[in-house]
């Protein structure tokens, strides 16, 4: 039944409005609701209740920035009220203005220091702003408060998750949905924390849990799938498969979308990648223009400031195969400076690194708009995204465009989707000019391969074959990628190969306790004996080399190839045969190969990939071959130096076009003369 409603209204009209306005809110008709708290506050301006409960109603329905001024105004008349101000923080957040939201809650609980939910909303802010510890305190207090809150309980479990304490996390997870067990965010955090903590079949069940619940959760949908190949369990994987891609297809219709970088191992569709990665980018879209042009330092002879964002500054792929690079970049044109927004591990690795840098900044510890207003000060010219949006990520640092030139490269292999990165660092292999379209940023070409690579340390002692598990004779086809890259079609290869090579084995990496047990049943169950597949446990890095030197031919990945660790397999001289496919994770390590030369390593499909394979393994001087040209080429891929040359010249190039004010577009890099 309709309600009508008068321009004016007598108070008793007016209360019955509000009585009205309250039970429609009550029963979801928050259209109604709406319509009746305006006509009351049209009636009476200072209506405190109806500015209180619209406000909370706006707030509810997604409108945060029409809910604070009813809130500011509400205040205004009655300012001792501390819900007005707990609520007031709460639509703050909404909008982002985090500093402006802890005062407002700090004010309700110098109000009501017993307010819980203020408490709850308090950590909410603090997380935001990356004041961990007090984030945990806060919602701690809320707890006490109210001990059955799980929203705080789940919100607990994140900050303690992102301040590192997994075992403390998992417990609040778990608190959690002790009390509503049929939350399905909750299972999927518990999911992320336990992944974290590398208890993969737990995180797998929290992820079914999560299934259960809600069967078009497309986040846990993708994790299980992804946490599925990281202990190769294979069961059901075309139809998970199928699932997946569907929910890709339907990404922009999703709020539960998972990162982008969880696709790059099971889908080799460049154009998918993109919509998925434009769907995910739009989540931490700001309302920063996409691109600054100008030339405020045009004729500056200052150098440029160059500053290289990452997660990995540590013992991490990431920095070991770019150390070199920092210590030797042209000082004479640039400044060189590091933002870690990663863990510290005090790790060697991480200290010299730190060190290399002209300056270094570890920004994990500030907000995404702090960290902004850092590179800021700081003059950045050209800021360079290591992560992307692979692990401990903070996309949301260059989405407010704080430099003028914002580039991708190394750390996340596919485009990003992101109108606020401008260049992707790349080569022609790697991504050929077919694949623009399929990339928001613009290509920036270097003439050899785009992976920059640092000399490794010296190798460990050599174990002796049945240290590694090996046995005293016979071939070793070796594969120490991420176990996740494995696919099943890929496997149904390798054990043909043992087939088909008498004594042979297959040397992969032990990266979980599930993998071994699982690939020996996948053998088996192919006809193979199990006891041919030998595992490499966990050791130092030195010691990792050295043992490359029992293998004879590396076997590679797809759709995900070896990345760092092609380097180091091709550094101790071990062949590695890929089969590039159509996207850029897919055709990395034939990119490492083109520029040794070792173009023979490059294989059409998986058929030829198989039949090369097979003779290598049986014509003793055809591999023999190809290791004496790969060790007579392998320095032009370790040539640090060289590629500082390429990589200044792609940085000077992008900015030359800034500074005459022309827009991005792609380039290609000369090489540097021999």
């Amino acid at each position: 039944m309709a309600i009508k409603i008068k321009a004016r209204g007598s108070a008793a009209e007016v209360q019955e409005w509000a009585r009205q306005a309250v039970a429609q809110h009550q029963a979801g008709n928050l259209r109604q609701a709406e319509k009746l708290y305006r006509a009351i506050i049209l009636a009476q301006p200072d209506n405190f209740a109806a500015m209180h409960l619209l406000g909370a109603l706006l707030h509810q329905h997604g409108k945060p920035e029409a809910a604070v001024p009813l809130f500011e105004r509400a205040i205004s008349l009655k300012g001792d009220d501390p819900e007005m101000h707990s609520n007031l923080g709460a639509a703050l957040i909404g909008l982002k203005r985090l500093e402006d939201a802890r005062r407002a809650l700090d004010r309700a609980l110098v109000l009501a220091p017993d307010l819980a939910g203020a408490h709850s909303n308090r950590g909410v802010a603090l997380f935001e702003l990356r004041r961990l510890e007090e984030a945990v305190e806060s919602y701690r207090r809320a707890l006490d408060l109210d001990p059955m809150n799980a929203e705080a309980l789940d919100n607990l479990g994140l900050s303690l998750m992102e301040a590192g304490d997994l075992e403390g996390a998992i417990e609040a997870f778990r608190a959690a949905l002790a009390i509503h067990p049929d939350r399905a965010s909750v299972h999927v955090h518990l999911g992320n924390a336990l992944t974290a903590a590398k208890s993969y079949p737990e995180a797998i069940a929290a992820f079914e849990a999560a299934l259960n619940h809600n069967p078009g959760h497309g986040f846990a949908r993708a994790l299980r799938l992804f946490l599925k190949r990281q202990i190769c369990d294979w069961s059901n994987h075309d139809s998970d498969l199928r699932a997946l891609v569907a929910d890709a297809r339907a990404a922009g219709r999703q709020t539960d979308l998972p990162s982008p970088f969880l696709f790059l191992p099971l889908v080799d569709d460049p154009q998918l990648q993109l919509g998925r990665a434009k769907a995910y980018s739009a989540q931490h879209r700001t309302a920063a223009s996409p691109f600054r042009p100008g030339n405020p330092r045009a004729g500056s002879s200052d150098r440029i400031r160059l500053a290289y964002l990452s997660a990995d500054f540590r013992r991490h792929p990431t920095s070991r195969l770019i150390a070199d690079l920092i210590e030797l970049h042209d000082r004479s044109h640039f400044e060189v400076i590091g933002m870690s927004y990663g863990p510290d591990d005090g790790s060697e690795v991480r200290n010299r690194i730190a060190g290399l840098f002209d300056r270094f900044e570890d920004v994990r510890g500030v907000s995404d708009a702090e960290a902004v207003q850092r590179v800021r000060e700081l003059g950045i010219e050209i800021a360079v995204d290591l992560a992307g949006y692979t692990t401990h990520a903070r996309p949301g640092i260059l989405a407010q465009r704080p430099a003028p030139i914002q580039v991708s490269y190394l750390g996340f292999t596919g485009t990003t989707g992101a109108d606020w990165l401008d260049y992707v660092i790349t080569d022609r292999f790697v991504t050929p000019e077919s694949l623009q379209a399929t990339f928001t940023e613009k290509f920036a070409y270097l003439p050899e391969s785009f992976q920059v690579n640092s000399a490794r340390p010296t190798a460990g002692r050599i174990p002796r074959r049945e240290e590694c598990g090996l046995p005293a004779e016979g071939f070793v086809f070796c594969s120490f990628n991420n176990t996740y890259k494995i696919a099943p079609e890929a496997f149904d290869v390798w054990m043909r190969l043992l087939c088909g090579t008498h004594g042979s084995v297959l040397w992969l990496y032990r990266q979980n306790p599930a993998v071994e047990g699982n690939l020996r049943r996948e053998a088996a169950a192919r006809g193979v004996d199990a006891s041919r597949l030998a595992f490499a446990p966990l050791a130092s890095y030195p010691e990792h080399l050295a043992r490359h030197r029992h293998a004879d031919l590396f076997l590679d990945t797809s759709p995900y190839n070896a990345g760092a660790t092609a380097s180091d397999a091709l550094w101790m001289g071990v062949p590695l045969l890929t089969c590039p496919g159509r996207s850029f994770a897919s055709r990395m390590s034939g990119s490492l190969l083109s520029t040794l030369g070792l173009t023979d390593l490059i294989a059409s499909d998986m058929r030829d990939y198989e039949q090369r394979a097979l003779r290598l393994a049986q014509e003793p001087d055809a591999l023999a071959a190809i290791r004496d040209k790969l060790d007579a080429n392998r320095e032009r891929l370790f040539d640090t130096s060289r590629f500082r040359r390429h990589i200044e010249a792609a940085y000077l190039r992008m900015s030359e076009s800034w500074r005459r004010g022309e827009r991005p577009r792609g380039f290609v890099v000369e090489p540097v003369p021999e």
